[in-house]
């Protein structure tokens, strides 16, 4: 296994773009049962640490902006003789605090969606935190590859 993975390096990683929509993609009435739900939003900024790799790009989009403080904590993991461009990482957010699913208030912000597909190179992928018809929906919008199990496939 060591073999797949030696071509990797801190600086040549893989050249692939990443947008990362970490929706809570839930019912609404359980959503506004959930205080500060907006914040479930910043669990997979560690795929932050991708920017280690200068040939990978990264979109994060969130309902509401990210603290500076938690976004240089994140940035703070990669080594520090790794040099990072931001250049490499888009920051998005719907500006909608609102106890909605991020799925649904991005796919209500065709521009932002717009933003995001002329950012990213053909190949990129979407990383979701659950795949839903509105995850599928966005993936298909963007004509990105779903990271994720197909809303089809998920029984309860």
């Amino acid at each position: 296994m060591v073999d797949q993975y030696q071509h990797i390096h801190w600086t040549h990683g893989p050249d692939k773009d990443f947008v990362v929509i970490p929706s809570l993609t839930f019912d609404n009435t359980e959503l506004e049962k959930l205080r500060g739900v907006h914040h479930y939003e910043e669990r997979l900024l560690f795929t932050l640490i991708l920017l280690r790799y200068n040939n990978t790009r990264l979109v994060y989009v969130t309902s509401v902006p990210i603290a500076n403080d938690i976004l240089d904590y994140y940035l703070s993991l990669i080594p520090p003789e790794v040099e990072i461009s931001l250049d490499n990482l888009l920051l998005l957010s719907t500006q909608d605090s609102s106890p909605k699913p991020l799925s649904e208030k991005l796919l209500r912000r065709p521009r932002l969606l717009n933003r995001i597909k002329a950012f990213i190179r053909p190949g990129a992928v979407l990383t979701v935190f659950r795949g839903t018809s509105l995850e599928a929906a966005i993936a298909d919008y963007l004509e990105l590859e779903l990271h994720a199990v197909k809303p089809e496939l998920m029984h309860w």
